[in-house]
């Protein structure tokens, strides 16, 4: 395992989304944008529109533009102006190249997670944000200046884009030698079929504060070109990413110690970036769903299903960098081998009442996760933490007209390690079927929704209970309790509900120093495949004790066996 935490240039949460997002914005070179009705009613119909998951108002006269599902507006100059679509996992289909993508201008697309397909025969000049990312796009890269047709830039000047993410496409070929006229703060190209031009990604991040490459699993292979080291990208404490530059699973070598040195400082996670190159993967299927931890770390780990529409969900339990219990939680995306969250959300509320709701939920992304299945029970987990103890506790609303104290400073918490699966589910393969499999998956009280329960029936015939919950006495910090029984018939009676406490997150994690606190009891009556009911009695000051209903929220995805 390596792991690597640097607190030498802190940055504040404002800062780095600042830098992030607005950076790149258009420069005055730019033309206003136009009246979007017209256009958009055209892009509506040209991505199949009315099959789209949420096309709310769209198309309606009577509904402002800015009311439109997905439509973003900036309202920093006084009154609502487009500005961008914000429409991912939405089942847009439909062509790239008929969507007209340069003449949208505009600071923001955000098309992700569709079935957008064809040839990307242009890079959208104008605007500032475009993630094209986990659609079927193939073919080659364009040229940068390829369909250029607003406007006759300079030849070294391409600025207006700054975010460009066509990760999880089918491009294949090729980085294209004219990318040095980008200057982009985050380029991501990973889970694709590239196979050259590497040099020519580097290049295309130009950016005097730090920048972000992600590379991951493509087919480039042979050494990494030296002049890599003039490109500006951030090092490993770069709050947010915990590094700018990722190159695994590929088959890139190198030999100079020197070049080794700059990417173990610029490399997510660190030093030991070579070992997932050029390394065998297995493919991903049902009987990855369980809990997987690392023995070196017992006392945390993930709980994980791979749901029956092929999506992984997560619920992580863990602790923070101050000791206190910490979960988070999130739908990931599922490749051929391997697994991946960008993002994990930790939340506030409290027990038995569910998330915290001020003006939004108190909700913030306190992690991302990739997971590569290098057998059938081991997983490399390259894992990113946000330490925000340098910022105001999530739980704690402010009076109405107090300002929220930012800037807040946070770093990164990034390693690499393999994990092993603890448990795995009865059902996902031909050879551990069992009478209760149907139980397992998520359960949740409707009354009290931002808590519930994972519960995973092994292939031992035992059923594992995590509970997810917040504490009882008005702190809205996060409480999670795990055990586990035997059935009796749809029953499950846990004595000794435990309570870990103790340890921290990061390099400094300690296993001794995990307590199982006796929590008390739980017991959970299964009377159908949709509904439960939940019974608890706490030793623990505030608990007490109680009962309430219980609904299913997500079911796992079991093997087709005759």
């Amino acid at each position: 395992m390596t792991s690597n935490k640097k607190s030498a240039h802190p940055l504040t949460a404002t800062t780095a989304v600042f830098l992030l997002l607005a950076n790149g914005a258009v420069m005055a070179l730019s033309p206003p944008p136009p009246d979007p009705v017209a256009e958009l009613a055209e892009f509506y119909h040209a991505t199949g529109g009315d099959d789209w998951v949420r096309n709310d108002d769209w198309l309606d006269s009577e509904v402002p533009v800015c009311d439109w599902h997905g439509v973003v507006c900036n309202t920093d100059f006084g009154g609502a102006v487009f500005s961008g679509l914000s429409l991912p996992d939405n089942n847009l289909t439909g062509s790239i190249n008929d969507l007209e993508l340069v003449d949208n201008m505009f600071d923001r697309l955000d098309l992700s997670g569709n079935r957008l397909s064809g040839t990307l025969e242009q890079i959208p000049f104008w605007i500032a944000h475009v993630n094209l990312a986990r659609n079927e796009l193939t073919g080659t890269l364009p040229d940068i200046r390829a369909g250029t047709i607003i406007g006759t830039p300079p030849p070294d000047y391409f600025h207006g884009v700054s975010y460009l993410d066509l990760s999880g496409n089918d491009f294949h070929g090729a980085i294209p030698d004219d990318w040095y006229r980008m200057a982009l703060n985050v380029l991501d190209l990973s889970n694709n079929s590239l196979d050259g031009g590497i040099e020519n990604a580097f290049a295309a991040i130009r950016n005097t504060i730090g920048g972000e490459l992600v590379l991951t699993d493509n087919l480039f292979s042979g050494p990494i070109p030296p002049e890599i080291v003039s490109t500006t990208l951030w090092e490993t404490d770069f709050p947010i990413s915990g590094g700018g530059l990722n190159l695994c699973w590929n088959d890139l070598t190198v030999d100079d110690p020197d070049l080794i040195a700059w990417i173990d400082d610029h490399h997510v996670a660190g030093p030991g970036w070579q070992d997932c190159q050029n390394r065998e993967r297995d493919r991903i299927d049902a009987s990855v769903s369980g809990t997987w931890f690392s023995p070196s770390r017992s006392g945390e780990g993930v709980s994980l299903m791979l749901l029956d529409d092929g999506s992984p969900l997560l619920y992580g339990f863990t602790y923070s960098t101050e000791a206190e219990q910490q979960w988070f939680f999130e739908v990931g995306r599922t490749g051929e081998l391997s697994l991946d969250w960008p993002t994990l959300l930790e939340t506030r509320g409290d027990f038995r009442q569910g998330l915290r709701v001020a003006e939004d939920p108190l909700i913030r992304n306190v992690a991302s996760l990739r997971m590569d299945r290098l057998g059938d029970r081991v997983m490399q987990f390259e894992r990113v933490f946000i330490d925000y103890s340098g910022c105001p506790p999530l739980q704690e609303i402010p009076e109405e007209g107090d300002p929220v104290p930012l800037p807040c400073i946070i770093y990164p918490v990034s390693d690499r390690m393999n994990q092993i699966q603890l448990t795995r589910l009865a059902g996902t393969t031909c050879n551990n079927q069992l009478d209760h499999q149907w139980i397992s998956g998520v359960w949740f009280n409707p009354e009290s929704t931002g808590e519930g329960f994972v519960v995973e029936v092994i292939e031992d015939g035992r059923g594992v209970v995590y509970w997810f919950t917040y504490a009882a006495d008005g702190s809205g910090e996060q409480v999670w309790l795990t055990g586990d029984a035997r059935f009796d018939d749809t029953t499950l009676i846990v004595d000794n509900l435990l309570q870990p406490n103790g340890a921290t997150y990061g390099p400094d994690f300690d296993r001794d120093a995990v307590v199982l606190d006796h929590w008390g009891s739980l017991t959970l009556n299964f009377s159908d495949e949709n509904s439960a009911s939940a019974n608890f009695d706490s030793v623990r000051e505030n608990f007490g004790q109680g009962e309430f209903q219980l609904e299913r929220l997500a079911r796992p995805m079991l093997a087709e066996c005759d």
